[in-house]
Formats: structure tokens, C-alpha cells, sequence
């Protein structure tokens, strides 16, 4: 769990989900956007009404070598692996 995120400086739309992400163990946001006037579908700035979330896993195994990462835009999901 992350502590020590300042919620009020996410965007309001998702600001709620990344706190209750947050909450599990073995989970922490990276970067999220909730939407802008002035955004772009499928780009860093989300286009109103579109919204991202990327995470990153602890490994379950606490021996594992690799760091999972997964983005979630909008009702597609994508991920990449570290390690």
C-alpha cells in the first residue's frame, strides 16, 4: 500500500480508483490520467471521458525475478514484464 500519494493532485474522474488500488498489497499505481479537454485518444493526456491507469505487481513468488506492469486504457488492458 502507498501511503504517501496526495490524492487531491489526481485527476478527480479516477481519484478514487487509484486510492482503493492502492489499498492492496502488492500493488502500486505509476501514472494515471482521468481525461482533458485538450487530450488525445491513446495518448499520455486521455481525451474526455477516456482514462488510464498503469500499475505495477509485486511479484507473488517473493523469489520471482519479475515485475509485472499493466495499463489500463479505458475497456482495453496492456502490459509489459521487467526483470
Amino acid at each position: 500500500m502507498t501511503s504517501d500519494v496526495s490524492y487531491d493532485e489526481h485527476d478527480p474522474p479516477i481519484r478514487e480508483l487509484v486510492r482503493v488500488l492502492n489499498e492492496f498489497d502488492g500493488i502500486s499505481t505509476i501514472s494515471a490520467c482521468g481525461g482533458h479537454e485538450s487530450g488525445t485518444p491513446g495518448d499520455i493526456h486521455a481525451a474526455v471521458n477516456e482514462w488510464w491507469v498503469t500499475l505495477e505487481l509485486a511479484p507473488a513468488d517473493p523469489e520471482g525475478q519479475r515485475m509485472h506492469r499493466r495499463t489500463r486504457h479505458g475497456s482495453t488492458w496492456s502490459s509489459s514484464s521487467t526483470g
